[in-house]
């Protein structure tokens, strides 16, 4: 999935295609700004997961690290700032 919003690009990408119940996954997510001169700071990205999916608290690594709130399987990470020609990605 690739969404487009003003000049951010978002790509989220699972891990695997195929998983068995109690099997865990795994996301990355790459937010890329294509701007050369100015760094932007997302207020907020948030990802829904799938029905009976459940967030492992403490297991977000990458250039985000710190949990994202979870609303009832709405994770949303707050104030990502994505460098000026640059990304920022985690898992």
């Amino acid at each position: 999935m690739t969404v487009q919003c003003a000049s951010l690009v978002i790509t989220k990408v699972a891990d695997q295609t195929v998983v068995n119940a109690g099997d865990q996954i795994g996301y990355t997510i790459t937010v890329t700004n294509p701007v050369t001169t100015t760094p932007v700071i997302a207020s907020s990205i948030t990802l829904e997961l799938p029905h009976d999916f459940a967030y492992l608290p403490g297991s977000t690594t990458g250039d985000v690290a710190e949990d994202p709130s979870d609303n009832g399987g709405r994770l949303t990470w707050d104030d990502v700032e994505i460098p000026a020609n640059g990304s920022m990605a985690w898992h």
